[in-house]
Parts: structure tokens; C-alpha cells; sequence
């Protein structure tokens, strides 16, 4: 189901949908907790009811989790079987934020 903007998920409130992949539409949104920017993939039905998808999603997830560099995005938390939180990259500053 596609998120819309204001729309709370979790403690993270939905800013605007940044694009679609293979795996999942991206949205900004605003960590009220922590008080940050994040990316937000949401997985398409089709990722989270196929095991074998959804087993390549979970090991990228922890592969990139596991990672620390400046070009990789760093995955901080899985929440449900749908939602990854990562790091997002202002491409317009070359700035994480």
C-alpha cells in the first residue's frame, strides 16, 4: 500500500516518495526520534510474498548493514517484513543527512 505524505510509520513521518526499484518504492521521511532524515523502502507484494526475492532482499539488507563507506547506503533497521530504514543521500549536496 503506498505511503502517503504526513503519514506516520513507526516513529517516521512520510516527506515524499523518492522513487521505485525492483524490490520496492524509496520515500523520504523524518526520524522524529533521532532527528534525522532516512530513506524509507517499502517492498512490493510481489518481493515480500516470494521467499526467494524476499531471501535476496534480506541478504543484501544485512550485507549492506554490515558495511561502513561513504558510497554504500547503510541499512539502520528492518521493521516488519515490508519496511527497510536506511541512510538518504541529498544527491544535490553529495551530503547524508
Amino acid at each position: 500500500m503506498p505511503l502517503s505524505p504526513n503519514e506516520r510509520l513507526f516513529e517516521y513521518q512520510i516527506i515524499r516518495r523518492l522513487g521505485q526499484g525492483a524490490f520496492g518504492t524509496v520515500y523520504l521521511a523524518h526520524d522524529t526520534l533521532l532527528d534525522r532524515s532516512v530513506a524509507i523502502k517499502e517492498l512490493t507484494i510481489a518481493t515480500q510474498t516470494d521467499e526467494a526475492a524476499f531471501k535476496r532482499f534480506m541478504q543484501e539488507a544485512r550485507a549492506a548493514g554490515s558495511l561502513n563507506h561513504r558510497h554504500i547506503v547503510t541499512v539502520h533497521a528492518l521493521k516488519i517484513r515490508s519496511i527497510g530504514i536506511l541512510d538518504f543521500y541529498d544527491f544535490s549536496t553529495s551530503e547524508v543527512t
